[in-house]
């Protein structure tokens, strides 16, 4: 979604929404192997805001 012309990332911003969006992946991921008991809401509503506190553009 964030592609220029050339096939690369817009920038800044661009690569900090794709690290944004693999971070979201992989807490998922470890959501579904390990954490699978915890309420699915709870878990985004704990990891969302560690997420975002990491961002600093």
């Amino acid at each position: 979604m964030l592609l220029n012309q050339n096939g690369g990332h817009d920038g800044e911003l661009g690569s900090v929404a794709v690290m944004f969006s693999w971070a979201l992946y992989g807490a998922s991921e470890e959501w579904k192997r390990h954490l699978h008991k915890t309420d699915p809401r709870e878990f985004i509503k704990n990891a969302v805001p560690l997420l975002g506190e990491s961002i600093s553009i």
